[in-house]
């Protein structure tokens, strides 16, 4: 097994941290805080569920097909959204 020297596990370590520190960093100037009103989860929630439960409600009301859907622009499958 080979031995990771000190030089390596620094910039593995550095590697790590410094996106990790970028991401935080910007999410504290947009306002989203790990806890409180603004979470990551609501700011997720805006973008991706909410126009996903409104296509779902759609398809369960027979409106829209559950295979295809001209929500992405020119239409498309959406198999890989519910595999999602």
């Amino acid at each position: 097994m080979k031995r990771i020297t000190q030089k390596k596990l620094s910039i593995y370590v550095i590697s790590f941290l410094l996106p990790v520190l970028l991401v935080t960093v910007v999410m504290f100037r947009q306002g989203i805080l790990p806890f409180g009103d603004v979470t990551l989860l609501n700011a997720d929630l805006d973008i991706q569920y909410i126009d996903f439960y409104g296509y779902l409600q759609n398809v369960l009301q027979g409106k829209d097909s559950l295979f295809y859907s001209f929500y992405k622009s020119l239409g498309g499958n959406v198999m890989s959204l519910f595999a999602y």
